[in-house]
């Protein structure tokens, strides 16, 4: 079996003298941007020594995309799949953990099936989104069960004045997505609706010659209103209604699913002047998944995860700060399936100690998880940074993470005689990492991450007898890999180029994991003159395998996107672009399932205020 890359940090580093620094950029702020994910609070990169990527909604709509799964690919250390056009089933891989090794959170909200355990990135319309949070590398010190690869996490919006965008594409796709709302004194409530409706294509070759659409209708609102100085309290909200069509067994029958997706948080909070803060949130998250066939309900599957968290956080000398809580959540399913047991609960109590003496930074957190089911699971991590005389910035860290087996995992049955395994351990990792940063000439900058995470107790499904599975820890994982992420002004304008070089092997067969790919490469370049503004994306990626097997490859491919826009004033603004400019036909899951080939791109975009 020969391996798509050869294995060794040492065999990986040269390929790094493919890039001259100096004449590339970053799609997002490095160091200084402020995020909330990476230590549950308000930071930045610098303090918390986490890898972290920011998108604001500047950058979202910059993009043209319609779904999260398209933002994300090519990012340093992300990529991304789909069986087919907008409304498809897909996911997200961080530093080549699997899609369910991947936390995200919708507002603060973790957002996955109980049932696969992995999250609903399909449902995630970019017209209610209004910031994206990217951190790699283990978080379960501070979330618990997933954050092996990283925790992505996306915000409402909060736009209060009116907003209008219309948008046509390619495949009789469109999109109207409007906002608005009031802003007083005390109080602001902000509201977007978001409708897309897709005739799509032929999502699978040679099974059904139809095309595979899908509609959805979202809706994003969020409240904020100050008591006192001191006391706030916020809701937000973020529902999709979705329906897509997609092929099944039968060539001669119509196949749908209709999906909800809901998050529902509260929360109110407290804040010291000596900046002392404390919150209490409450927050519930839907997830409805119903298949039909010729019209006729079939399977359904039904997520219902309440949780309740009590944070506080406490500044320490100079730019330190203590951070810590308790966690209570439950987890119910029901459906159409039979399981052994439909509800577990979890407690948990964290925290996270950040501080600087003179040029070096320390961070580090531990976190018991507690699973009425399960037993517990301790996880922790430490960081160091260090800051050099040149203004070179250097960092390390260890962490552990977790991921606790799915429902379908432990208590699945069907009248076949597949069923779940009671007896299964928790997925568990340990992350080794280091990294570099620093500015260029001309108001660039460079990072560069090398990792190394080793994941036991996989858990994989089997035949054990024909037609009958079962769920197994029976394998384990190694992954190894380099991140490069370099900003430098050019021409007038931005040019980002962010690299990722992987190993990813199953450490008992020593093959290749499914769909990672060991090389991948993305350049932006962006410019603004006048009222025009244009520029364009290149995506370059290995190939891959789609099975674990290694018996399907997956030829690597270089898509070449373009986007202009023109600002006839300040209210008004025309957006065009084009994606896969060459109509290069690629597969990114399966050589079954098809890609949408060239897209075209039209957007009239109104501001008010």
């Amino acid at each position: 079996m020969v391996l798509p890359t050869r294995s060794g940090y040492v065999r990986l580093l040269p390929l790094l003298a493919l890039l001259n620094p100096a004449p590339f950029a970053l799609a997002a702020a490095l160091d200084g941007t402020l995020n909330v994910t990476a230590a549950r609070t308000a930071r930045t990169a610098d303090q918390t020594l986490a890898a972290v990527t920011v998108l604001d909604r500047e950058a979202i709509e910059r993009s043209q995309a319609l779904d999260l799964l398209t933002l994300l690919n090519g990012l340093a250390g992300v990529s991304s799949y789909s069986s087919g056009g907008y409304g498809s089933v897909g996911g997200v891989q961080l530093r080549g953990s699997d899609s369910g090794h991947l936390l995200l959170l919708i507002d603060g909200v973790p957002a996955s099936s109980a049932t696969l355990g992995t999250p609903p990135w399909h449902t995630l319309p970019l017209g209610l989104i209004e910031r994206v949070e990217i951190v790699r590398g283990p978080r379960s010190h501070l979330y618990g069960s997933q954050a092996i690869g990283g925790v992505i996490q996306v915000f409402t919006r909060e736009q209060s004045t009116p907003q209008l965008a219309l948008t046509a594409a390619s495949h009789a796709t469109g999109q109207i997505t409007a906002s608005g709302g009031f802003s007083g004194e005390k109080t602001r409530l902000a509201l977007t609706l978001s409708g897309i409706n897709s005739a799509g294509f032929d999502a699978t070759v040679g099974n059904h010659p139809d095309r595979d659409g899908s509609r959805s209708l979202s809706l994003g609102g969020v409240l904020h209103h100050r008591f006192t100085p001191a006391w706030s309290y916020d809701l937000r909200l973020n529902r999709t209604d979705q329906r897509s069509d997609y092929d099944g067994w039968q060539a001669e029958d119509l196949y749908r699913a209709d999906y909800l997706r809901q998050t529902l948080s509260s929360a109110l909070h407290f804040t010291q002047e000596s900046g002392a803060q404390g919150s209490l949130r409450a927050s519930r998250f839907l997830d409805q998944h119903q298949d039909r066939v010729n019209t006729l309900p079939t399977s359904r599957f039904d997520t219902r995860r309440d949780l309740l968290a009590l944070q506080g956080e406490q500044p320490l000398f100079g730019d330190g700060l203590l951070v810590g809580g308790v966690e209570w959540s439950r987890e119910r399913v029901a459906g159409s399936n039979h399981y052994l047991h439909h509800q577990r609960d979890q407690h948990a109590l964290f925290g996270e100690l950040q501080g600087r003496y003179r040029q070096l930074d320390l961070s580090a957190g531990l976190r018991r998880d507690h699973f009425t089911t399960l037993g517990s699971k301790v996880t922790g991590n430490l960081a160091l940074g260090h800051d050099l005389r040149s203004g070179v910035r250097l960092t390390a860290a260890l962490g552990t993470a977790f991921k606790a087996p799915s429902f379908n995992d432990l208590y699945y049955q069907d009248s076949w005689g597949s069923n779940g395994n009671p007896a299964l351990l928790p997925e568990r990792s340990r992350t080794l990492e280091g990294g570099a940063s620093g500015p260029l000439s001309g108001a660039g900058s460079w990072e560069l991450r090398l990792f190394h995470n080793r994941i036991d107790e996989l858990i994989q499904w089997s035949e054990v007898e024909p037609w009958v599975w079962q769920p197994q820890n029976l394998a384990a994982a190694q992954i190894k890999g380099v991140e490069l992420r370099i900003a430098q002004a050019l021409a007038g304008g931005v040019l980002a180029s962010e690299l990722t070089l992987l190993e990813a092997l199953d450490r008992d067969h020593r093959h290749w994991l499914p769909l990672r790919t060991p090389r991948q490469l993305r350049f932006d370049y962006d410019r603004q003159v006048g009222r025009w503004a244009w520029g364009g994306s290149w995506r370059l990626r290995g190939s891959s395998y789609a099975d674990r097997a290694n018996q399907q490859r997956l030829a690597g491919q270089g898509l070449l996107d373009l986007r202009s826009s023109y600002h006839f004033d300040r209210r008004w603004q025309l957006r065009a672009g084009v994606r896969n400019l060459f109509d290069h036909d690629y597969r990114s899951v399966s050589p079954s399932y098809q890609t949408p080939g060239r897209e075209f791109f039209l957007t009239l975009l109104y501001r008010g205020g």
